[in-house]
């Protein structure tokens, strides 16, 4: 197994971030979660209560200004919610909505004067400051909670065109705030730069902590380069931006095809093994397992972690093998293993020449409202944030099957009804926001 990555230059300690040291074994070794195992043992079902406290039930005001199709990043803090609709000229600002759902203001306007924001596919929030940080194309610009702008930060880019952090996994943000840093993620085969990194950290003030990248991706360097402009890939390509996990202070990475969970940031010389996994994956080669030629052979054999979740009793995993998506669960004190599943199925791509599995992960079961089934889209330090399309609400609940239906939390059920009672199927969404324990 792959225990050790190498940092592209040398980094410092953060001991504000991964405060967690490695989970190891009586020999001092990190402990494996293993998966194989894990998808052979299912269960009916996972649920919500036992990861969770509470749910907040929160559909966003619809009106005209309001309406967004996509929601790229969302971030809960203690008096509302910020929403980041995407980049571009013709999208919205950055919009702010108070704890019940109704909108207050836009956070900046779009444009491309000095106090402006174009490219902003991913926000952090400073709850301290109230600020709000937007890469900006290549700076880093500062707005409070009023919606005013205050400050340029520091310069971010330099070198061209390279936040291509694909969305094949529920992590599809580019960039995140924590503890005082600024982490950026991306995939790897972009030919522009002039250095191979997948996760690049600042301190709060600009100054560069750690370039970090798997060191399966950089021994191929030459191979995995794709032409930004056809899409079409070398002979050696398929790699996803890896996913990053954070959880009251721990924070763990998962690079694609990698089987080592990895504590983030770093020491001086190495990434620190916080978990193995076992997959199969000792039959492959890393050659088949970037290449492009992934026949439905090769997947029916390998499995792959794709997703990271993390509570206080569990660690949650999303492994895909053959058609099928596993929620898998490891027990952080027993080690017992089970796994939920959903299937999907396998897509030639002729054009691009690979392979493609299309199954959703599977949810947990809210057995605290009684709502759909639960998977986060986007995640905090303590919580979990779903968004779930007034027409799936409309369609997958029936009120009157719901008000028999017992749940931990009546009060939040009774909720839910209220909203169902007023929502209509071309509403925005409604988020649901899991406290965890």
């Amino acid at each position: 197994m792959k225990k050790y990555v190498t940092i592209l230059i040398s980094v410092c300690l953060l001991s504000a971030c991964g405060g967690r040291q490695t989970e190891t074994d009586e020999n001092g070794k990190p402990l494996v979660i293993d998966l194989q195992t894990a998808i052979s043992s299912p269960v009916k079902e996972m649920l919500l209560s036992d990861v969770a406290e509470d749910i907040e039930i929160i559909p966003l005001e619809t009106k005209e200004e309001t309406m967004f199709h996509r929601d790229l990043h969302i971030i809960s803090f203690r008096h509302g919610v910020l929403l980041c609709p995407g980049g571009g000229e013709k999208t919205r600002p950055i919009m702010l909505f108070d704890r019940q759902g109704k909108f207050v203001r836009y956070i900046g306007s779009i444009g491309q004067g000095p106090e402006d924001m174009l490219l902003h596919a991913s926000i952090g929030y400073d709850e301290d400051k109230q600020e709000i940080i937007v890469p900006d194309m290549v700076d880093l610009k500062v707005y409070g909670i009023n919606g005013k702008f205050k400050r340029k930060l520091f310069r971010y880019r330099e070198d061209g065109e390279y936040w291509y952090a694909n969305r094949d996994a529920r992590e599809i943000r580019d960039y995140r705030f924590a503890d005082g840093y600024h982490i950026f993620r991306r995939m790897f085969p972009v030919p522009t730069v002039n250095e191979s990194w997948q996760i690049m950290i600042f301190d709060y003030n600009g100054r560069l902590v750690a370039k970090i990248a798997d060191p399966i991706n950089v021994q191929h360097e030459d191979k995995i380069a794709v032409d930004l402009m056809t899409a079409m890939p070398s002979s050696y390509w398929h790699c996803i931006a890896p996913i990053m996990s954070f959880y009251h202070g721990t924070h763990s990475i998962l690079f694609d095809a990698n089987d080592t969970i990895y504590l983030l940031p770093a020491s001086k010389e190495r990434l620190i093994p916080r978990y193995l996994m076992k997959t199969g994956s000792e039959v492959f080669t890393p050659e088949v397992l970037h290449s492009t030629d992934q026949t439905g052979d090769f997947l029916n054999k390998y499995i792959q972690p794709r997703d990271i979740l993390e509570t206080r009793d569990y660690m949650y995993l999303v492994a895909e093998k053959g058609v099928y998506s596993h929620l898998c669960r490891f027990n952080k004190m027993t080690g017992e293993v089970q796994s939920v599943h959903n299937k999907g199925e396998v897509i030639h791509q002729k054009a691009m020449g690979i392979h493609v599995r299309r199954a959703d992960a599977p949810g947990f079961t809210d057995d605290l409202a009684g709502g759909c089934s639960f998977f986060p889209r986007h995640t905090n330090d303590n919580e979990w944030i779903g968004v779930i399309p007034a027409e799936r609400l409309l369609h997958e609940i029936d009120i009157e099957e719901l008000e028999r239906k017992e749940v931990k939390l009546p009060h939040r059920k009774k909720q839910l009804i209220d909203v169902l009672r007023n929502l209509n199927e071309d509403d925005n969404p409604v988020l649901m926001i899991v406290k965890l324990k």
